[in-house]
């Protein structure tokens, strides 16, 4: 169960960070492009951060109830 969850946010931390990011690059939402780059990047770099096993406090309140 906790390996579903880790494959599940991670792949919709990365795919959410693009589509925020690359939208903001070419303005192709009404927000502000500034905050919308720093949401984009950060869910990336959380993405990538559970890829590498990097620490995830984060995402951390979803595998204290896999069990």
């Amino acid at each position: 169960m906790r390996k579903i969850f880790f494959i599940s946010t991670t792949t919709l931390a990365i795919i959410l960070g693009v589509y925020i990011y690359i939208g903001a690059t070419f303005d192709l939402y009404t927000l502000h492009a500034p905050v919308q780059i720093l949401i984009g990047l950060v869910l990336l770099l959380g993405g990538i951060s559970q890829l590498i096993g990097g620490p995830k406090p984060h995402l951390a309140f979803l595998f204290y109830f896999s069990d």
